[in-house]
């Protein structure tokens, strides 16, 4: 991040061919652990390695890469660190080893389809946003299961109503009941393409 330009594209290009140069060598996944503690508010092209740890988040979907940044968040100014950390799917707290946001997804390309587990919140709202947005561009139906959070403020249900709005295709979102009841208050009905289905996570069980 220091002399030449720090190029987006390109280090994501070099990334996705790290991925397949893994698979190629017989290996399910790429883990790539990043030292960034030397990074601070005032290094050069902050913006440009924030896009790219935004960006990146469209790779991770797929689950042949499991990326970990260590960052020094004493090096930042507030604002910075948070436009940093919303561009993390899952943040921890070093202090205490608990998660300021915690989001895990996966995505199936056949048929399509998203999971979602953990919470959606300003902590991770620039990531969320990405992973919806590449998922926007899925072709046929798809379904965004969303059983698995746990917490979902109202700019990520927006983004899912959003997503779905977007689409020409069939979209199904299935969700727990208040959730399914959000986003129905905020206008699911009117998206033509899109359905809310009631479910539970998979490992539940009806409460008694």
């Amino acid at each position: 991040m220091t002399g030449a330009a720090f190029d987006t594209a390109a280090a994501l290009d070099r990334l996705h061919a790290e991925i397949q140069l893994a698979h190629d060598q017989g290996f399910a996944v790429l883990r790539v652990l990043l030292d960034l503690r030397w990074v601070n508010s005032s290094t050069a092209m902050l913006d440009a390695w924030r896009e790219y740890e935004t960006r990146v988040n469209g790779l991770f979907a797929a689950g042949d890469l499991i990326g970990c940044c260590v960052y020094d968040e004493r090096n930042f100014t507030r604002r910075d660190w948070r436009l940093l950390h919303s561009a993390h799917t899952t943040t921890l707290r070093p202090d205490t080893d608990s998660a300021a946001s915690r989001l895990r997804v996966r995505w199936n390309g056949e048929p399509p389809a998203l999971r979602l587990h953990g919470e959606t919140d300003l902590g991770n709202r620039a990531a969320l946003h990405q992973l919806l947005a590449v998922t926007a561009r899925a072709c046929g139906p798809l379904t965004i299961d969303a059983t698995g959070l746990q917490f979902v403020d109202v700019a990520a249900l927006r983004e899912l109503l959003g997503l779905a709005a977007a689409r020409t295709a069939p979209t199904t979102i299935l969700c727990r009941p208040l959730l399914a009841r959000h986003l129905r208050l905020l206008g699911a009905a009117g998206i033509a393409t899109l359905s809310v289905a009631v479910a539970l996570p998979a490992n539940s069980a009806p409460p008694a």
